[in-house]
């Protein structure tokens, strides 16, 4: 419970402001400043949504329930596979056994797969909200699996990314810098109001690169979304990145007191719902 308050409170819910400010008035702001906007959307949505259900699961526990994991480190996906095996995996997986196996029947052809997973995630934008721009962000997210489907490589990344190794060889590291930025130029269409919003963001980012803005107003948050995905590299095997029942009971407490601490003073205590409540 205590890692879904970090990652809600002291994250999502502070990196929301500056996330509103610039898909609002994006006109105003250049290209360097409108890929920031990007990253702090990827990180708001994976700690608003990961970090519900990491308090779900925690308040699960406390009464004898064990819900199913909903987030496995999904920004060391080394494919776009990978990636939904990762993501939200109980929506994916719900629509991996009820809809896009359905489809595909008992012997589908290779070509047939592919459609229906085309299908498949341009129903799961539609699930989200009945609008274009959740339509063309499921949409997208299809024509990314089509190459891995059609020659039969969806299942080449299983399992820790570099495991037994304290980092990733270039190869890794490259896969999860391509899938990682593939998914979060794809959530502009998740977040904008409309399909002109969309391309008018994407298009402002490479028409208008750099105006020597104030950047160091983004550096607290951005030093802070870089310090929870180290955390969670190092975690990556385990389920959450305060998983450390295993460390000296000193070092546990000092930790769990330190998170809490950092929940009290930056921790933003408001009105500020869970952003898939809306779904």
């Amino acid at each position: 419970m205590l890692s879904g308050f970090i990652k809600k409170m002291v994250i999502a819910d502070n990196l929301a402001p500056f996330v509103s400010d610039i898909f609002e008035n994006y006109g105003k702001y250049d290209g360097l400043t409108l890929l920031i906007g990007l990253f702090f959307l990827a990180m708001q949505l994976y700690c608003d949504f990961s970090g519900y259900s990491d308090i779900a699961i925690g308040c699960a526990k406390l009464f004898g329930f064990d819900l199913m994991r909903n987030f496995a480190f999904p920004f060391f996906s080394r494919d776009i596979a990978e990636f939904w095996r990762r993501w939200h995996i109980s929506l994916s997986s719900w629509l991996r056994d009820y809809l896009y196996v359905p489809l595909c029947g008992k012997k589908p052809s290779r070509s047939r797969k592919a459609l229906n997973i085309v299908i498949t995630f341009t129903i799961c934008g539609l699930w989200h909200e009945a609008a274009w721009t959740f339509v063309l962000w499921g949409f997208i997210h299809g024509l990314f699996f089509l190459p891995m489907t059609l020659k039969k490589r969806h299942r080449r990344f299983i399992g820790t990314p570099a495991k037994g190794r304290l980092l990733p060889s270039f190869r890794e590291w490259r896969a999860m810098a391509a899938t990682f930025a593939a998914t979060t130029l794809v959530w502009v269409f998740f977040r904008s109001g409309s399909i002109g919003q969309a391309f008018g963001y994407l298009g402002r980012i490479v028409s208008n690169p750099l105006m020597n803005l104030n950047y160091s107003v983004f550096l607290p948050l951005l030093l802070v979304c870089v310090s929870l995905l180290i955390l969670e590299w190092f975690q990556r095997s385990r389920e959450h990145f305060l998983q450390i029942e295993r460390m000296p009971m000193a070092f546990r407490w000092s930790v769990y007191f330190a998170a809490i601490l950092l929940l009290l003073v930056f921790g933003a205590f408001g009105s500020n719902e869970f952003i898939y409540f809306q779904f």
